[in-house]
Formats: structure tokens, sequence, C-alpha cells
């Protein structure tokens, strides 16, 4: 099994994005999908984060459909994430560019998804959230929780993924 190693900044951006996906489709159900669909019109697409994937582990991610009896596959990788930080394998990897992968059709589709199909999406956006999450050595930083959202609280200040990172992502010189 191949391991891709990332440096913090770039997976500290993917951990956001993560973070910020799943928290907005969480507020999208039961509700209107083009409140979403506008949201994510002007922050960073999908298709951006996929193709910085790409260019960093030089990997084709074919479009796999996870069934739900491979998702605790998951969590046993979840242990392991302990031994390497800044590493993932490359079904952890397959699994995070599969969901967000999901969830940029699920954005181009001019039909909404179903509440259950959404569902579904959040839960991989969630354990993809918590496999780069347990990566990072800022994990316990607060900040990291507020990100922007869909239909956040208002008493909460959260941060664009640019305000947070201090810079822009997913597309920066990672020599800077």
């Amino acid at each position: 099994m191949n391991t891709f190693i990332f440096d913090e900044f770039f997976l500290t951006g993917l951990y956001l994005y993560v973070r910020q996906s799943q928290l907005s489709v969480d507020r999208v159900i039961c509700n209107k999908w083009e409140a979403i669909v506008d949201f994510f019109d002007d922050r960073i697409a999908a298709e951006d984060v996929l193709n910085s994937i790409h260019e960093r582990t030089g990997v084709e991610f074919g479009a796999i459909q996870l069934n739900v009896s491979d998702r605790p596959k998951v969590f046993r990788l979840i242990p392991r994430i302990f031994m390497r930080k800044l590493c993932l394998t490359s079904h952890q990897l397959e699994f995070i560019v599969n969901s967000i992968g999901c969830f940029s059709r699920y954005l181009q589709n001019s039909e909404a998804p179903s509440d259950q199909d959404l569902v579904e999406l959040r839960m991989d956006l969630y354990l993809s959230e918590q496999i780069i999450g347990s990566r990072l050595k800022r994990y316990s930083d607060d900040s990291l929780h507020f990100v922007e959202h869909l239909n956040q609280s208002q008493e909460l200040e959260c941060k664009s993924i640019k305000e947070l990172l201090g810079r822009d992502w997913p597309d920066y010189d990672p020599i800077e």
C-alpha cells in the first residue's frame, strides 16, 4: 500500500475544506439545495482541491462508489493514523478524494440529491475530516473548528479558509 506525505499547510487546508463541506452539507439537509450551490459558487472549487491532490501525488484516483460496508474498514485505519504524521495511505486518500468528488458531482448536478444521499455524503466527509484532522499538530487548535459554512451561527466568529491559513489554498508554492 502506497503512502503519501504532505506538508502541514496543505493538510490543514484540506482539513478545513472538508470540514467546511461537511458542515455545509449538514446544514442543507431538509433545506433548499440551491443554498449550498450558491454558497460554494464563490468559495474554493472541489475540482481545484482534487487537482491539487493529483498534482502532489501524481495519482489518478478513480471514482469508486464506496458502499456502507466499506466505511468500517476506514475506522480500522484510524489507530494507524498516529504512527506517521502528515502521511495518508492510498486507501485513506482515495476515500477522501472520492468523498470530495461526490460532493463536487452533487454541486454540479442541476437536480438536488435526496436527503439519504446527503446523509451518506456527510458521513463520508466527516470520516475524511477525522482522518485528516488526526494527522495535524494544530488539530487541537480551536480556531480550526470555526471555518465558515452554510447557515453558520451568527454568535460564532467563523473565518474563511484563507483567513485561517493566512494565504491562498490550495494553489500555493510549498517552498514559501
